[in-house]
């Protein structure tokens, strides 16, 4: 996986650091960031892996929420499979879910 998210405290920091971070992409592997690469404020709400960053708390975006419950249910009506078939099947979706986003 090519992207990242760094926090920082102040915007100076983060320029200093976006600077240091286009150098040695460039320098020492002769890759450029992508055209929108940037900075945003702490304030803004950042959309990466399937979750949603904030400064003081991470919340799963709307549409895995979704992606879960549609497991859930489908686990639920399948009278086939018992009560660890259900949270062992939910576990691994969830698991590949999360993986992705680290």
């Amino acid at each position: 996986m090519d992207d990242m998210v760094i926090l920082v405290s102040n915007k100076l920091e983060c320029k200093i650091l976006f600077n240091k971070i286009k150098n040695i992409l460039n320098d020492k592997l002769c890759l450029e960031l992508n055209k929108k690469s940037r900075y945003y404020p702490s304030d803004m709400e950042i959309i990466f892996c399937g979750y949603k960053i904030y400064e003081t708390h991470i919340l799963i975006k709307n549409s895995n929420k979704y992606r879960i419950k549609k497991i859930i249910k489908k686990c639920k009506n399948d009278n086939s499979k018992s009560i660890n078939d259900f949270f062992s099947y939910f576990i691994n979706n969830f698991l590949t879910l999360f993986s992705s986003a680290l």
